[in-house]
């Protein structure tokens, strides 16, 4: 699959397992953008001439694209700027329209990202956390489902442990007046999306994960919400009209989409969905996944964090006793191999459950392969002994 992203081309020894962090760009992606810019580049809505017409019929083409994508309604599809700005954007809205308040129950899980888990704090106190267990599963049994919460925001796959979750078992903890809210960041660049199935309120996740471009995020809105939630963020582009003391919003989603859009990076994305279509992209890569945990296994040092049932996804975070996180993701970058360090926007996960600073972490995507992964090893291994002398 290299052939398709030409910074491999460009950095032929580069050896790339950041992609929970963000992925490569293949070509179709950049003579897209080129294409936007050089040939129909406008403001969308509104535009009383021919550019302008085009350029909102493509965004609007990009909405209806997405929107078939996760089988939702083009009216449930509302661009951000990327997941975090959608999750505050529904935080902020369900606030503002009454629909939350300081002593709203919230249920998350400690292996949440830090981008749902701060917009929640910002609201209420009353926020209960499901547990992970020792095989870094969510415990479901940890929270009685007796509590009636009035919102329930959880991710699908862990961006730490790779953990899923089956939306199944979140829907214990819904009752009909509970907002269910789903952070599929790290579930979308590996998975099909089906809203209508997964019977959520809203989802989120981000354009960049997936081989798209920066600076989008995709929020579905479920319609009836769509309808009632108050913008949280407002200016030009969304209201109907402006008097003194009150305005008027126009109809979801574009009451949802104040100032500037991110209008190439719509119309990008949706030639990616087509890419990643064609291609038959959307692949957990649990060949590598295996592959990668049968060799940190055989290096003793080392604590793996990675749940290892069959549904889990290819991302794999570890440590090593006497050797900082840091330093291991520094020595492998200077033999051109990227993992990322750290604690991942997951303090919670790694103080309170996994009970380290930091990890290394690896996660895979359709560009990579198993001579990487055996350079990976060697390279680790090599840092292991430079750093225990």
């Amino acid at each position: 699959m290299k052939e398709f992203f030409p910074i491999f081309n460009n950095n032929s020894n580069l050896i790339y397992f950041d992609n929970a962090s963000t992925t490569q760009k293949p070509s179709v992606l950049l003579d897209a953008l080129k294409e936007v810019y050089y040939v129909h580049y406008s403001n969308v809505h509104r535009g009383m001439y021919e550019l302008s017409e085009k350029i909102t019929e493509m965004y609007e083409l990009a909405r209806q694209k997405v929107a078939k994508f996760i089988n939702a309604k083009p009216t449930e599809i509302i661009f951000t700027s990327g997941t975090t700005e959608a999750i505050n954007l529904v935080a902020n809205s369900l606030k503002l329209s009454g629909v939350l308040s300081k002593s709203s129950k919230i249920l998350l899980t400690e292996m949440e990202h830090h981008a749902n888990i701060i917009p929640w704090q910002n609201i209420s106190k009353n926020i209960f956390y499901l547990k992970i267990d020792d095989n870094f599963h969510v415990d479901f049994s940890s929270i009685s489902n007796s509590i009636k919460f009035d919102l329930v925001s959880i991710s699908l796959v862990s961006n730490v442990l790779g953990t899923y979750v089956n939306i199944g078992d979140i829907h214990k903890f819904k009752n009909s007046k509970t907002f269910l809210m789903v952070d599929a960041a790290q579930f979308a660049p590996h998975s099909m999306i089906d809203v209508k199935k997964m019977q959520v309120d809203a989802l989120v996740f981000s354009a960049h994960k997936m081989f798209g471009p920066t600076g989008l995020g995709i929020l579905f809105l479920k319609e009836q919400w769509g309808k009632t939630l108050l913008p949280s963020k407002v200016g030009g582009g969304i209201v109907r009209t402006v008097n003194k003391y009150k305005s008027e919003f126009v109809d979801t989603p574009w009451r949802f989409e104040a100032g500037t859009p991110p209008i190439a990076s719509a119309i990008t994305f949706a030639r990616i969905i087509d890419f990643i279509e064609s291609n038959h992209l959307l692949s957990r890569r649990l060949d590598l996944r295996n592959y990668l945990l049968t060799q940190l296994q055989n290096i003793s040092e080392l604590r793996i964090f990675h749940d290892v049932s069959i549904d889990a996804f290819p991302i794999i975070s570890f440590m090593h006793p006497n050797i900082h996180a840091h330093d291991i993701a520094w020595f492998l970058g200077k033999n051109n191999i990227c993992v990322r360090a750290g604690h991942h926007c997951a303090q919670i996960l790694h103080r309170d459950v996994l009970k380290v600073p930091a990890t290394v972490r690896v996660s895979f995507s359709v560009y990579n392969n198993q001579n990487e992964v055996d350079k990976f090893i060697d390279v680790l291994k090599k840092c292991i002994v430079l750093y225990s002398k």
